[in-house]
């Protein structure tokens, strides 16, 4: 806005914007019971680049009218108070509008079940709010700094536009005159960019989550039940010694079982061995698929390869820590 406008009182009611919003965002979520969290601390970071749009709109519009006011004869030269108050309702209806049916797009996530809807309804929560808050800035605190800060202000006595913004419209005023003139051409390349965007769809692929370059590997080895500790640990250095053989494993550690009291207890039988890699000349996919290769012929063991978070998600998502898992359910646990 300082660019556009070239005006610091101007850049200044919109960028506090951004602190009130969020100060107005956590007293509303602690209202309604939620906690402050990753979840919701992402999505007021998502919310951010949102919060300020809205006090821009009533920024420049007020500048605007303030200037063309300035240039009338002083004897017919309304009062700021009502100037202000009338470019403000202008865009009013505008802002409410765009607010709702960005807010609307994150609704669906409310309805999401499992572990999903646990993740992102706080997520989801904590964006409708923050931008719910913004409209509530930009309509109250907003043209309140306005007619406090800009009637007085020198550069509304400026004949011109600053530099960039002349730039720009003069730019835009080119593409217009040229998309009017051709309005068929554009229609029609929009379109064809729609059918091609939708014909796209069914080839994204579709996740719960992306794929992870954590830069760590986890392997989880497990043997017979009934396997000693010694050869338990045997096991887990062998696969150690293949792990390191390859270029882009830089060092190992493990664990071989747990203690009884542990969350995650485990035997003796079973091993986790973390791999920190160096991907700056490999692939992830082909490394993970080049120790699977290798590890595949362990004799008597099950090997699963994965990175920590992307595997403590799908233990977390499953319920098992198995690499495939059946879930039943029915209304009658003794009869599953």
């Amino acid at each position: 806005l300082l660019l556009f406008l070239w005006n610091l009182r101007t850049t200044a009611i919109s960028a506090l914007a951004i602190p009130l919003s969020l100060a107005l965002a956590v007293i509303v979520l602690r209202l309604l019971g939620g906690p402050i969290n990753t979840m919701t601390l992402g999505g007021m970071a998502i919310a951010i680049g949102a919060l300020v749009d809205d006090a821009i709109i009533v920024v420049e519009n007020v500048y605007r009218r303030l200037r063309e006011e300035r240039r009338r004869p002083p004897e017919r030269r309304r009062r700021p108070l009502a100037l202000v108050r009338d470019a403000a309702r202008e865009i009013r209806n505008p802002i409410l509008s765009a607010t709702l049916i960005i807010s609307i797009v994150f609704v669906p996530l409310f309805f999401l079940s499992g572990v999903e809807g646990r993740m992102l309804r706080p997520l989801g929560l904590a964006y409708i709010v923050s931008i719910l808050s913004s409209l509530l800035v930009a309509v109250t605190v907003t043209p309140a700094l306005c007619h406090m800060l800009l009637p007085g202000d020198r550069a509304m006595d400026r004949p011109r536009e600053p530099w960039l913004m002349r730039g720009i419209e003069r730019a835009y005023g080119r593409v217009l005159d040229g998309a009017l003139r051709r309005s068929g051409a554009v229609l029609g390349g929009a379109a064809l960019l729609l059918v091609g965007t939708l014909a796209l769809v069914p080839l994204l692929g579709r996740g719960f989550l992306p794929e992870f370059q954590e830069g760590t590997l986890t392997i989880s080895v497990v043997s017979l039940p009934g396997t000693s500790l010694v050869e338990s640990d045997a096991t887990g250095a062998r696969v150690e010694r293949q792990l390191l053989a390859h270029p882009a494993v830089v060092s190992t550690s493990r664990r071989t079982g747990r203690a009884e009291l542990d969350e995650h207890a485990q035997g003796a039988n079973a091993s986790e061995v973390d791999a920190r890699l160096d991907l700056s000349e490999h692939d992830l996919e082909e490394v993970m698929a080049a120790l699977r290769d290798d590890l595949a012929g362990l004799p008597g063991t099950s090997v699963t390869v994965g990175q920590p978070i992307g595997h403590r998600i799908d233990h977390m998502l499953s319920g098992t820590r198995a690499a495939i898992a059946a879930n039943l359910f029915g209304p009658d646990l003794q009869q599953l």
